[in-house]
């Protein structure tokens, strides 16, 4: 399994641990926050299936990696993909591989 592959259960896991807390509970609004989400986009994300949610958190972890992936390349263009690749696992493992 490559070091991006073995990260994915930890990242997915982390994920699912925020989204259960952020949605199981009635959202306190933090005035020093932007992030205040919408009360009617709440209520459709708490309506969704467990597959669903699994579904959202994997997209938005892969839309991370390829973001991260894209801003190394333009850093760092000349790093390997392999190089590529252990560094946005580094990162978004928090230095965990």
């Amino acid at each position: 399994m490559s070091t991006l592959g073995s990260a994915l259960p930890a990242v997915l896991f982390s994920c699912l641990r925020f989204w259960d807390r952020l949605f199981s509970r009635a959202m306190a609004i933090d005035v020093h926050r932007i992030e205040v989400i919408d009360d009617v986009m709440a209520d459709v994300l708490r309506r969704k299936t467990p597959a669903e949610r699994l579904a959202i958190g994997f997209g938005l972890w892969r839309s991370a990696r390829v973001i991260l992936r894209g801003q190394l390349e333009a850093r760092h263009p000349d790093w390997d993909s392999e190089r590529l690749d252990r560094e946005v696992a580094r990162r978004l493992s928090h230095g965990a591989v």
